[in-house]
């Protein structure tokens, strides 16, 4: 076997059990820049698959939350959203009220 085929080698081998430096493998020294990007390019894309993974998630519980509450006190998901709406419409009306009683000052 060739020293390349031990190198991809290597490299499944690592992916299988990624719990070391992989360019600091006895034998690979010739290959250490090339090994090293490999590691760092794969802890990059498992980084990003995980935070893509947890947004999925917090997506997700955020709907079945929804759906859940909406359920409970008997309304639909657009009548919900609605009185949500109309409650910060309120709020955002009472806020304007007050700044300008405070400009008034």
């Amino acid at each position: 076997m060739g020293k390349r085929e031990e190198v991809e080698l290597l490299k499944e081998n690592w992916l299988k059990d990624p719990c070391y430096d992989i360019e600091l493998t006895e034998g690979f020294e010739e290959f250490r820049h090339e090994l090293y990007l490999f590691r760092v390019q794969k802890e990059k894309e498992w980084d990003l698959n995980f935070e893509r993974q947890k947004e999925a998630d917090r997506n997700e519980n955020y709907k079945m939350f929804n759906k859940r509450f909406s359920e409970s006190i008997g309304y639909s998901d657009r009548f919900l959203m609605a009185q949500v709406f109309k409650d910060l419409v309120d709020k955002i009306e009472t806020l304007e009220e007050k700044i300008k009683i405070i400009e008034g000052e």
